[in-house]
């Protein structure tokens, strides 16, 4: 492999252990209050819920209901329910929690997510520190992955709950992966870590399908592109998955004895049938981190066009891989993209010819470089953190004042067709069968609530919305409209409408019987 020209290294910032922890600390502590802002600001966070997450909860109170089985069907969610086949590690989690938590279960629900996402802060920094070898560029890396956008967003909404844990997950596999690639080639420690390997691969599955996937990727661009010559040896890499499937085994197994093992084989190849959709998310999120206001996405490219140049093909390689994940991808790319970031920083900005006499106007500029820098992403950082508690409110107090009423006076075997978008909280907060839901509807061979939704969605008067349903023999026995949004004209419209009855109504919807 063509050699680097040699460059010295750059005056560190810190030089002494104590100012590393120190910073390291202050880096975790920014990172923590970052991921803390939506949840601080979310007005009610004991209440009501902070973004999706309802069918997650379900999964948790079934749990809990089983005494700690693997549930076989979650009911509410469609006509006849799902089946269950979810990675179910964070579920576990928060059901132990619940049956210990002594406030509210939203207050859980919407802190879980934020203090996994803290977590993946803590746990980046060996990451990093093992792949650059240097403690100065970990720190770096650290901070960058701390105030990297995508390395919380999708975190810190109740529906994040699976992201944060499989990122937690993901850094840990990644951690074993380069700790066994860089390994003595003696037998003995070639397979404790193999055994390490093995495990997070196992911990992977049982959270969530995105982490096991990154990890997946992983593996293969570590294995294509090598190390200074270093590739793990093939039977080790077989060896780990096989401990990997061994340790999860009673969560697949479970499921595919009860189901069928065809419903994994069904989700994974039906998440890459939407090729429109697939390029269209990855061009959203390339213009966002390579814009002008992104720190982060011109350092990569920065620090991409060094690797490339140095014929370094690691980090690249593993870079795209991870982005072509279709959903998942989003936030599992923020850690080598934290990685290549700051490789663009230290090895592009920052460096340097090796010339003395230079070394403390160099030091300077390098400092205020850093300065700028990481005031830029902090500030960027903030300002998406705090568009969160907007973005998120699916659920107002009227709303759920609403649902609480329903899954009080309503008869327990009713369904109800909903209209707003609340419908995913719908099914717990009532536990009333909702039939236009489509959270879940991956993990099902039978696809009609997908085309029920799409034709609903074409729909403005109560009377399209019966008759579509109808169209699907489907027939609801109330109709739940939200006030809020583009349905509010529909609410309005359906209170004089002499297929419907008013049941009850108040600031945030209307709940109507449908005449038989």
């Amino acid at each position: 492999m063509p050699q680097a020209p040699e460059r010295t290294r750059p005056a560190s910032l810190v030089d002494r252990p104590g100012e590393r922890h120190l910073l390291l600390a202050v880096i975790w502590t920014a990172g923590a209050l970052i991921r803390l802002i939506p949840l601080l600001l979310f007005p009610g966070a004991a209440e009501r819920p902070l973004g999706m997450g309802g069918l997650y909860l379900l999964f948790a109170r079934t749990i809990l209901e089983g005494n700690l089985a693997l549930p076989t069907r979650i009911p509410y969610y469609t006509l006849h329910g799902l089946p269950y086949a979810y990675p179910p590690l964070a579920f576990y989690i928060e059901a132990i929690l619940l049956r210990i938590w002594p406030f509210s279960e939203f207050l859980l629900v919407n802190s879980l997510p934020a203090l996994f996402s803290i977590l993946t802060v803590g746990a980046f920094f060996p990451l990093a520190r093992t792949f650059f070898e240097r403690e100065d560029r970990a720190l770096l890396a650290t901070a960058i992955y701390a105030l990297m956008p995508a390395a919380f967003l999708e975190h810190l909404p109740g529906e994040g709950l699976v992201e944060g844990l499989g990122t937690l997950a993901f850094l840990g596999g990644v951690l074993a992966l380069l700790r066994l690639q860089r390994s003595p080639a003696q037998a003995g420690a070639r397979w404790r870590k193999m055994l390490l390997l093995g495990l997070f691969i196992g911990c992977n599955i049982l959270a969530s399908p995105g982490g096991a996937y990154g990890l997946a990727v992983t593996v293969v661009a570590f294995w294509l592109a090598g190390e200074n010559g270093r590739r793990i040896p093939f039977p080790h890499l077989a060896a780990a998955a096989g401990v990997g499937l061994l340790v999860s085994a009673p969560y697949w197994l479970t499921v595919s004895l009860r189901h069928g093992p065809e419903i994994f084989a069904r989700t994974f190849f039906r998440q890459h049938a939407h090729l429109l959709v697939f390029f269209l998310a990855k061009g959203g999120l390339l213009i966002e981190q390579v814009t002008p206001l992104s720190p982060w996405g011109v350092l990569a490219l920065i620090g991409l066009a060094v690797l490339l140049a140095q014929r370094r093909w690691l980090l690249p390689l593993w870079c795209v891989l991870v982005y072509l994940i279709p959903r998942e991808f989003a936030y599992l790319v923020a850690v080598p993209l934290a990685l290549l970031a700051t490789c663009g920083l230290s090895e592009g900005l920052l460096a340097r010819p090796a010339e003395k006499e230079t070394a403390r106007p160099a030091f300077a500029a390098a400092t205020w470089i850093l300065v700028i820098l990481f005031a830029w992403g902090l500030v960027r950082a903030v300002a998406w953190a705090l568009s969160l508690p907007t973005e998120e409110n699916l659920v107002t107090p009227e709303e759920l004042e609403m649902m609480t009423w329903i899954g009080e006076h309503t008869p327990a075997e009713a369904t109800f067709l909903v209209l707003g978008d609340e419908i995913e909280w719908f099914p717990p907060l009532t536990e009333r069968t909702t039939l236009n839901v489509i959270w879940g509807s991956e993990w099902p061979a039978d696809q009609t609530v997908v085309a029920l939704e799409g034709d609903l969605a074409a729909c403005t008067r109560p009377d399209c919305y019966l008759s579509t349903a109808a169209s699907y023999n489907l027939v609801p026995d109330y109709l739940y409209i939200s006030r809020s949004g583009e349905f509010r004209f529909v609410a309005e419209t359906a209170v004089a409408d002499p297929l419907l009855e008013p049941v009850r109504e108040n600031a945030g919807a209307v709940l109507l019987q449908v005449a038989k």
